[in-house]
């Protein structure tokens, strides 16, 4: 069957309670929707305000509006055309469309990080110097390396054997 939410509800048609479990199932998906829809504002809100972690509550609820307000009139425009999948392709197709740019913001980040990484102190073609240039000497002398252990334990090695 082509149509998901159908057949969500032709499932749960087959249990016992299915008024029950079927609003539940609606409650859920409305809970799923709503934060993340919550989530979404939140962020973008926070990117509108330059960063701040706590933007100011208009701020988000002008973006939770202008969300939702897109997706109502990407499904409405889906549904002039005829059906509720023409809706859902509509949608899709509008988010795909508004995540295209995205693709050369991300691409800039990359140049970016790559920048950054090769500013980075130490991070150049010279040899650095170890970070603690005495630690090497602090071995014991006559103990052996560890190119030199074997994979024996030293219980298997016996008190005498070194």
């Amino acid at each position: 069957m082509s149509n998901q939410p159908a057949a969500l509800f032709l499932t749960l048609e087959q249990f016992p309670l299915f008024w029950l479990m079927a609003g539940i199932a609606i409650i859920l998906v409305a809970l799923f929707f709503v934060s993340g829809a919550d989530a979404a504002s939140m962020v973008m809100g926070m990117l509108s305000s330059k960063g701040h972690l706590h933007p100011q509550r208009w701020n988000v609820v002008v973006w939770g509006v202008f969300t939702g307000a897109a997706a109502a009139i990407c499904l409405l425009a889906g549904k002039i055309q005829g059906s509720v999948d023409a809706a859902l392709s509509a949608l899709q197709a509008v988010a795909i469309a508004s995540a295209a740019p995205f693709v050369l913001i991300l691409i800039g980040l990359c140049f970016s990080i790559l920048k950054a990484l090769r500013a980075e102190p130490g991070m150049g073609r010279e040899p650095r110097a170890a970070p603690e240039p005495g630690r090497a000497m602090s071995r014991p002398s006559g103990a052996p390396t560890p190119q030199q252990m074997t994979g024996e334990s030293p219980e298997e090695r016996g008190p005498n054997r070194n």
